[in-house]
């Protein structure tokens, strides 16, 4: 009995991750998913729902594409920044905002230069006095260690140690005690257990940002601004909470916080410019959508249906309202997002906005046993409630084994099969679909059968070595096929993600059937896994991939890199989704980017088909000639053997144009040593080859002991005078695989 086969073709997302507000806290999400599996499945102006609310990029996308979302979120703050940002305020609209902000008094100083006193510094190159852009700490720390500087007077520009002037700064912000106890009472009457909570979050605020975001907060109440300004305002200010926290690592790199621990160095910023900064971002992730507040629904030809609440809630849709399509971006658990949202809303609207988070204050673990029930709390009804016709799309980045395994199980028990999977490993990105449940009962299996079976299957269709991840996918998604998973959310038990692992892990350890190559860490889920002996399989993914691209260049000279691998995940589907990587290094050692198009790849010349048959042809016919001025026998074609007068093979020689070297590398000639079995390849497929050794250590651990001669050194050889054997020998290695022309030495 075959695991069913849910391959289903991964949509890559041609444009980067979206940079939206917030967006540190929320599912790294590339642009142009979403609107393309909705233009594969649906047409244009069909309704939409996305019962999660996890991320607001989703709706707009949608929307975007010409398509009706209903969209129900339950995070105040990314509720309102979604209705905000749909308008399409422009950066003008926020910059007046902050005017108005700026301009207002606090004592007898505008409120401008009152913030930005709390930051006043002395430049270290020119004595000037400015504010500084931020304070550097260490955790626990009394004072700040260093403060960073950018001078437009001197140009200084970087780190400096602070100083007794930086210190007096300090104390500007009056008593700290009392600004705490303000913040708490914004949120309202709270419980013991909840206010110990809210001080816990509130600890992630020093004194100086805490002073300067509560003075913010109170005058942009105080303000009597209209409405949409007042709503900019609060966006703003959505803004600076976020910078304010100490949740900034030093270290470089964008942070991404999901549990409320200040880092062991944080980044303490100045909040003026943290204003100043959230104007474009703000302004740069608007764009023009039609939204609606429910029961209001947008127009036919597209736009957003905003419900601030639970999507069960909604429950029954009207007749009108038939999703063609239900969208899923599952988020991983995230503390700190939601006790910081909990505050925010509380401190920017007050206590009424808080009532509907109460819950997030009395939780403080997130695990995937809470997420199993939070999904299938908001997927269960909506089952039972859509029609059978209703397609169901979901998208988990930052994969975890925990986060799949309370996605599918929420899925199943709320009435759902799988019916498709696709996996970008490197890039931890599944997506999956699913179809309401049918009538084909489970298979009866027991879990350790289907995964043992799941794995064999995996890497005789990949043909390579894989890491966990992928392996524990295939797993998991075979037994939610299989119908294996718990049938009813009370029969999900606390231990299952443990129990599955355990068992995986006796899998993975049994070395009758597997081969492991360990990876940089003493983790179980490191390195690799292969089958033991010599299994049939399909050659190497990554020769597929290979010859795939290559084929496809030649069809379609001067094509973008995302239609390259558009392509490459439509011809590989499901856990063979090829990385951007590999798809990277295949077109950087066949094709070059035209000088006059941005982004447009062509074959080199010197890659096209009859070139380089002709400079195979060439390196045959310099073998032969070499061996001959060496008074050695040849022999062969791939290999070419070269032998000596009492027949004795002292090279074995595999002429390539690609680096599909593993069919030679694997199955070596026997009693032939590896120093004397040399690939013969081009110059510019050493850097594709060499991807393949680093990402395949079956391939790699093979071939140790073999050489690579190029082309190039090849010919070099060939005309070196007074050749001898010795000689041969000592120059063969001159070339090495990691060297490319630039650096070569001139040895000739």
């Amino acid at each position: 009995m075959s695991i069913p086969d849910l391959s289903a073709r991964f949509y890559p997302g041609p444009d980067p991750e979206i940079d939206w507000p917030l967006a540190r806290y929320l599912p790294p999400v590339r642009g142009g998913i979403w609107s393309a599996w909705l233009q594969a499945n649906l047409p244009p102006g069909s309704w939409i729902l996305d019962p999660l609310g996890s991320h607001p990029a989703l709706a707009m996308e949608a929307a975007r594409a010409g398509y009706r979302v209903l969209t129900t979120i339950n995070n105040p703050i990314l509720s309102f920044l979604l209705d905000v940002l749909a308008r399409n305020p422009g950066r003008d609209d926020f910059q007046a905002a902050l005017v108005e902000l700026a301009d207002s008094r606090r004592g007898d100083d505008r409120m401008e230069t009152h913030i930005q006193s709390l930051y006043m510094t002395r430049c270290p190159g020119c004595d000037q006095a400015l504010p500084a852009q931020a304070y550097l700490w260490a955790r626990d720390a009394e004072m700040p260690y260093a403060r960073v500087v950018k001078c437009p007077h001197c140009g200084f520009n970087g780190e400096a140690p602070v100083t007794e002037y930086d210190l007096g700064r300090l104390a500007l912000s009056g008593r700290d005690a009392m600004h705490r106890s303000r913040a708490i009472e914004r949120i309202g009457p709270v419980d013991e257990p909840q206010r110990e909570a809210v001080g816990e979050a509130l600890k992630t605020y020093a004194p100086r940002p805490l002073y300067a975001l509560t003075t913010l907060i109170n005058k942009v109440d105080a303000l009597a601004l209209p409405a949409a300004k007042r709503q900019l305002a609060q966006a703003l200010l959505i803004a600076v909470c976020d910078a304010a926290n100490t949740l900034w690592p030093v270290a470089g790199g964008r942070s991404r916080p999901r549990q409320l621990g200040i880092p062991p160095q944080y980044r303490e910023n100045n909040l003026w410019l943290a204003l100043e900064s959230a104007v474009n971002d703000l302004s740069s992730a608007a764009s023009e959508i039609s939204i609606t507040t429910w029961p209001d629904l947008p127009a036919p030809t597209g736009g957003i249906c905003l419900f601030a609440g639970r999507a069960r809630n909604l429950l029954p849709l009207p007749d009108e309202l038939k999703p063609g399509a239900v969208l899923l971006l599952f988020p991983r658990p995230n503390q700190a997002f939601w006790m910081l949202s909990a505050l925010w809303a509380g401190w920017i609207w007050g206590r009424d906005a808080v009532q509907p988070m109460r819950g997030v204050l009395d939780r403080k673990h997130y695990d995937w046993y809470w997420q199993t029930n939070a999904f299938h709390g908001a997927l269960a009804a909506l089952v039972r409630n859509l029609g059978a016709e209703t397609r169901w799309f979901g998208v988990i980045p930052e994969l975890t084994p925990g986060l799949l395994l309370s996605s599918l199980t929420a899925a199943h028990c709320s009435g759902l099969e799988l019916t498709g999977t696709a996996l970008e490993s490197e890039d931890s990105l599944i997506q999956l679909v699913w179809s309401p449940a049918g009538s084909s009962r489970p298979s009866g299996r027991k879990p350790d059968i289907i995964y043992r079976q799941a794995v064999r299957e995996a890497l005789q269709k990949r043909g390579e070595p894989a890491a966990y991840l992928p392996l524990y996918t295939a797993c998991l998604t075979a037994q939610a096929a299989e119908k294996s998973l718990p049938g009813e959310i009370s029969a999900v038990q606390v231990d299952l993600l443990s129990r599955v692992q355990a068992q995986l892990s006796t899998i993975f350890s049994d070395h009758g059937t597997l081969v492991h190559f360990p990876g940089p860490s003493k983790s179980g889920e490191s390195g690799q896994w292969w089958l033991k002996g010599q299994p049939e399989t399909e050659a190497p993914l990554s020769d597929r991939v290979e010859m795939e691209t290559v084929r496809y260049l030649q069809k379609n000279p001067g094509c973008h890199f995302t239609a390259v691998y558009d392509h490459l995940c439509a011809q590989y589907p499901g856990l063979l989704t090829p990385s951007v990587e590999l798809a990277q290094a295949v077109l950087a050692s066949y094709a070059e980017i035209d000088p006059d198009r941005q982004d447009v790849w062509m074959l080199r010349p010197q890659e096209q088909p009859a070139a380089r048959r002709a400079d195979l042809d060439s390196a045959r016919e310099l073998l032969f000639h070499v061996a001959a001025g060496l008074r050695l026998q040849a022999a062969g074609d791939t290999p070419i053997l070269w032998q000596n007068t009492q027949g004795e093979v002292l090279y074995a020689f595999y002429p390539l144009a690609s680096s599909l070297v593993s069919r030679y590398v694997l199955n070596p000639p026997p009693n032939l040593p590896a120093q004397r079995c040399v690939l013969v390849i081009p110059g510019g497929r050493a850097g594709l080859l060499a991807y393949k050794l680093k990402h395949d250590p079956r391939l790699e651990q093979a071939f140790q002991g073999w050489r690579v001669l190029k082309f190039r050194h090849l010919r070099r050889l060939s005309e070196w005078a007074d050749l001898t054997l010795n000689t041969w020998n000592d120059l063969l290695d001159a070339d090495p695989l990691g060297w490319d022309e630039a650096t070569q030495l001139s040895i000739l």
